[in-house]
C-alpha cells in the first residue's frame, strides 16, 4: 500500500496552490499596486548597488543579493533573464565610467556576473519546474488513490448487496421447495379429509389424519434443517436414492401410478448436485400435484454421454392436462436457477400429442453437467 509523509504532502499542497497552470512562472498573489512597488523597490536595489559601485569595488557583494531579488520580482524565466543581462549591462558601464576599467575588463567582469546569475536563475527554475511537477504527480497520485478508494468501495458495497441478494433468492427457493410445498400437501390432505369425513368414511378419515401428522413432521424436520442450514432433511435420513423413493411413495399414497428409476444415478455425486437434483424432483411433482390432474407419473434420473461430455438426467413426465401455455411461476423459476447454478439446463415440454380433451402431459427435464 502506498504511504507517504504529511508533512511532505502538506508541502506538496502548498507547492500545488502557489504555482499556476503553465511553467515557468512563479505566483505570487498580489495586488497590482504592490507589484509595481515590488518592481521598483528592486531596480531602486540595484541602482544604489551600481551607484556604490562608483564609490567602492566592496559593493559588488551586494550582486549576490541582487540577482535574486530581480530574478523574484520578475516572476518570469525571461523576465529574470532580461533584468540580468540589463543589470550586468549596467555593472558593465559603471566600471568602465566610474572605475575607469577597459571595456574589454568591464565586459568581461559583467558577462561573468551576468553568466553566473543566469546559471543560478536558470538553475533555481529547473528545480522549481520538477518541484511542479513533482507536486503535480502527487496529486494526480492522490487523486488515483481516492479514485481507487472509493471504487473499492463501491466493489465492497456491491458485493455485500449481491450477497444478500443472493441469500434472500436463496431463502426464498428453499421456503418455496419445503415449507411451502408441505402446507400445500396439508391443505390438499385436510380437504380430502373433509370429504371423507362428510361422507361418515371414518377409517379414511384415520388414514388421512396419520397422513397429515407425517407431513407435519416431515415439514417441521425440513424446517429445522432450513435454519441449521444443513439442506434438505431427506438427505439427512439417507442417501439421493432413498430421498427420492420417499417423493414417489408420497405420490402413490395420493393415488397416482408412480414409478423411479435410479439405475443410472451414479454414486459419489457432490453435496450440492445432489441437493439440486432432490430439489427439481419435488418441485416437479409438486407441480403435478397441485396443477396436473395427472393419474400417472414417472421420475427417472440417468446418465448420458460419454467422459468429459457426461450428464445427469433427471425426468418427471406425468399423463396430466400440461401446461396449455401459462407462464412459468416461482417454483420453476427457482428450479431454472438452480440447475443453472452447476451449469445444467432446463426445459419443460409436452409429453405427447394432445389427445381427445386437449391433454398433452408434461415432461421436465433437467441436464447437469458431471
Amino acid at each position: 500500500m502506498l504511504t507517504e509523509d504529511p508533512r511532505a504532502a502538506e508541502r506538496d499542497r502548498a507547492l500545488q496552490e502557489d504555482r499556476p497552470g503553465r511553467l515557468g512562472r512563479v505566483h505570487v498573489p498580489e495586488s497590482g499596486g504592490r507589484r509595481v512597488a515590488s518592481l521598483v523597490g528592486a531596480w531602486a536595489f540595484a541602482g544604489l548597488t551600481l551607484l556604490l559601485l562608483t564609490r567602492s569595488p566592496s559593493a559588488s557583494v551586494l550582486f549576490f543579493a541582487v540577482y535574486p531579488v530581480l530574478w523574484l520580482v520578475t516572476r518570469t524565466r525571461w523576465g529574470g533573464a532580461t533584468a540580468t543581462l540589463v543589470f550586468s549591462a549596467g555593472i558593465s558601464l559603471v566600471l568602465h565610467a566610474a572605475r575607469g576599467e577597459t571595456w574589454g575588463d568591464a565586459a568581461v567582469n559583467g558577462v561573468l556576473s551576468a553568466a553566473f546569475s543566469l546559471f543560478m536563475g536558470l538553475w533555481f527554475w529547473r528545480v522549481y519546474e520538477v518541484s511542479g511537477q513533482r507536486s503535480e504527480a502527487l496529486a494526480r497520485e492522490r487523486e488515483a488513490r481516492e479514485a481507487l478508494r472509493a471504487a473499492q468501495d463501491e466493489l465492497v458495497a456491491a458485493e455485500r448487496e449481491a450477497a444478500r441478494t443472493a441469500e434472500r433468492e436463496q431463502w426464498a427457493r428453499d421456503v418455496h421447495d419445503t415449507l411451502a410445498q408441505g402446507f400445500v400437501s396439508v391443505i390438499t390432505l385436510a380437504q380430502a379429509a373433509g370429504g371423507e369425513l362428510a361422507r361418515g368414511d371414518a377409517d379414511a378419515v384415520a388414514r388421512r389424519l396419520v397422513q397429515l401428522e407425517e407431513v407435519a413432521r416431515d415439514n417441521l424436520a425440513e424446517a429445522r434443517a432450513l435454519v441449521a442450514g444443513q439442506g434438505p432433511a431427506d438427505l439427512l435420513a439417507g442417501d439421493l436414492a432413498a430421498a427420492l423413493a420417499r417423493l414417489v411413495d408420497e405420490q402413490r399414497r395420493r393415488g397416482r401410478t408412480a414409478s423411479l428409476d435410479v439405475e443410472g444415478l451414479p454414486t459419489g455425486l457432490p453435496r450440492e448436485t445432489q441437493v439440486v437434483v432432490l430439489r427439481v424432483v419435488q418441485e416437479a411433482l409438486s407441480n403435478v400435484t397441485r396443477h396436473a390432474g395427472a393419474d400417472d407419473v414417472a421420475v427417472a434420473v440417468t446418465t448420458s454421454g460419454p467422459g468429459a461430455f457426461a450428464e445427469l438426467v433427471i425426468t418427471v413426465e406425468d399423463d396430466g392436462q400440461g401446461t396449455r401455455g401459462t407462464a412459468e411461476g416461482t417454483g420453476l423459476t427457482g428450479m431454472r436457477a438452480r440447475v443453472e447454478a452447476l451449469g445444467g439446463t432446463v426445459t419443460v415440454d409436452p409429453a405427447h400429442g394432445p389427445d381427445a380433451d386437449g391433454s398433452t402431459g408434461t415432461l421436465v427435464e433437467a441436464r447437469i453437467p458431471l
